[in-house]
């Protein structure tokens, strides 16, 4: 659902392609970092990634 929004806001599909993959890379470095670093990972800090 959201990928269709974005798809119909941007319109060209491989923009929407790299905003999604952006999005995960991002998440998922996130993710690492927090966990390289000792980090506690909890549902509070898993929502904060992803606003």
């Amino acid at each position: 659902m959201i990928t269709v929004t974005m798809y119909i806001s941007v319109i060209y599909i491989l923009s929407t392609i790299m905003i999604v993959i952006d999005l995960v890379l991002a998440l998922v470095g996130s993710v690492i970092a927090v966990a390289l670093t000792g980090g506690i990972i909890s549902i509070a800090s898993l929502f904060s990634f992803v606003t």
